[in-house]
């Protein structure tokens, strides 16, 4: 299911989208995020089930610097640092999934060998 397929437009955003208002009105409104959180994980497992470790992995960890970010009150500059370090992070998970598997490639190419990494394609989530 892509981004422009009927499946997603007419289907799965609606019932998300109307999932997440829902919970909003009752008692269970706590709930909302870890519903977008099931949501985002059937989407992409839905795509290929290796994602879903990728995708949890980098909830947990943005989770995690939300976290100490919210502890840093009152003190700008470990909020900057802890934003900082997780905006590091995550543009590091994005450009090795993204060009550590074609850069490997060709330089094992250059030398005669296959790849060690393979093709490793990140989901959109990451």
């Amino acid at each position: 299911m892509s981004f422009n397929s009927i499946i997603f437009v007419l289907g799965f955003l609606p019932a998300a989208v109307l999932g997440y208002y829902l919970l909003a009105l009752t008692p269970l409104h706590r709930l909302r995020l870890p519903f977008l959180i099931l949501m985002s994980l059937f989407f992409y497992g839905r795509a290929q089930v290796s994602y879903i470790p990728l995708v949890l992995g980098s909830i947990v960890v943005n989770y995690g610097f939300a976290v100490m970010i919210v502890r840093s009150e009152g003190r700008e500059g470990a909020k900057r640092a802890w934003l900082t370090l997780g905006v590091i992070v995550n543009a590091g998970v994005l450009l090795s999934l993204k060009y550590l598997s074609p850069v490997v490639g060709a330089i094992a190419a250059a030398f005669g060998h296959a790849s060690p990494l393979g093709n490793i394609v990140a989901p959109l989530a990451i």
